[in-house]
């Protein structure tokens, strides 16, 4: 018996594993072309798989209850939020102002305690805490006179700091989703249960490949990112 996610990532990672391993043996066939007088001008074989259908019986044994994320302490992260809004405005020669500062500490307290609240529904993750971070402070940096001074680019580079301070900060229990449990070895399936007991999991898998992209930002910085083929 395993988790239906573990399953499926198993088999997803499985496929992408298959296509790294082709990749590089496509490598190093194509050195063996170069280094040849006779295969140079050859084109190189590469195996894609454009679309894997997968059909795949399993057993549903279960189902396991999720457990819902905890926040320690709001105030702590608001603290850390605005100690990193600060170090970034100091990068860019700007400086907090200490009633902004204040307003700041509170917007994200309460925020941060709204969001912790299970009466919400959301799950609590890093990333539903970096949101409602940034969130709040682009609204109270916007249309403030640092904010004005910071422009866009700046606003951005402030955003970015908060989401990895609130990465940083170790002040979230993490919970987990709901679950479901299956068995997917077929010889027990075929023991256990009889065919119409038996879920069938179609699935059609389509490759779509990744390449680095290498761009410049309106403040002259290169970056790099991942973006299709």
């Amino acid at each position: 018996m395993t988790d239906f996610s573990q399953t499926l990532g198993a088999l997803l990672a499985s496929v992408a594993r298959a296509r790294q391993i082709a990749d590089l043996q496509t490598a190093a066939i194509a050195e063996q072309y170069r280094d040849n007088p006779l295969l140079e001008g050859l084109s190189v074989p590469r195996v894609r798989i454009p679309e894997l259908r997968i059909d795949l019986p399993i057993l549903i044994e279960g189902q396991t209850g999720g457990v819902p994320g905890a926040l320690r302490d709001p105030e702590l992260v608001a603290r850390e939020v605005v100690s990193a809004v600060a170090d970034a405005l100091a990068v860019a020669e700007e400086k907090l102002p200490p009633g902004l500062r204040q307003r700041l500490q509170n917007r994200l307290t309460t925020e941060l305690t709204r969001a912790a609240s299970p009466r919400t529904g959301e799950p609590l993750t890093r990333e539903s805490l970096a949101h409602h971070a940034q969130t709040a402070t682009r609204e109270l940096l916007t249309g403030t006179a640092v904010g004005k001074r910071l422009g866009a680019g700046g606003l951005r580079t402030v955003l970015d700091a908060v989401r990895h301070r609130v990465g940083d900060v170790d002040a979230a229990e993490a919970g987990s989703p709901p679950g479901i449990s299956v068995n997917v070895l077929s010889g027990q399936i075929k023991e256990q249960a009889s065919p119409s007991m038996v879920s069938r999991l179609s699935i059609t898998v389509r490759e779509e490949g990744l390449e680095w992209e290498t761009f410049r930002t309106g403040e002259g910085a290169v970056r790099s990112r991942l973006g299709p083929e």
